[in-house]
């Protein structure tokens, strides 16, 4: 297909080629644009039970040739790469709100639970309908990147704690 501004909705990790041609002398470029699909177990908020079960039960639907990834946890380090490589995050997590505002980072948040929270511009809020979370996605893909925000903070919250902490004059009482 042809398109200025190709739009991809794989189910599964999928590879697509793009090819460019300049129509002034029909010279081609073509790239290979790799788009990932991961999924991480929830965490323990209420509901995640069901939600782990949905994901179990899709996982079952998948055949052997799917390039769909689970992943039950990460390292807190490795959680950050993932947020900080991801094309779009989608889901209701508030790390999608905190972490994904300072990194710039366009996320979907689905349902209503984070919906009276303060958050940034990279936020867009969906429906639990699977046309609104399609929409909203597209949109966010498009926009890429936004602006970093410390809304949240600066990053450096460890360091200013550290500081205070090292002023304070204790005293042991025995």
């Amino acid at each position: 297909a042809t398109a200025a501004n190709p739009t991809a909705n794989p189910s599964s990790t999928t590879t697509y080629t793009v090819t460019k041609t300049t129509t002034a002398n029909g010279c081609t470029d073509t790239d290979d644009v790799v788009v990932t699909v991961n999924t991480t177990s929830p965490t323990a908020d209420a509901g995640s039970d069901d939600v782990s079960k949905g994901i179990r039960v899709f996982r079952e639907m998948l055949d052997s040739s799917d390039k769909f990834h689970f992943y039950r946890n990460f390292t807190p380090e490795d959680y950050a790469r993932v947020l900080n490589n991801a094309a779009c995050l989608v889901g209701n997590s508030s790390s999608f709100i905190r972490e994904g505002a300072f990194l710039g980072k366009p996320a979907v948040i689905v349902g209503d639970r984070q919906y009276d929270r303060e958050h940034g511009g990279n936020i867009s809020f969906a429906r639990y309908k699977a046309d609104s979370i399609l929409k909203n996605l597209n949109k966010q893909i498009k926009n890429k990147v936004f602006p970093k925000s410390s809304l949240f903070g600066s990053g450096n919250a460890g360091e200013l704690i550290a500081k205070e902490l090292s002023s304070l004059k204790l005293q042991v009482k025995r």
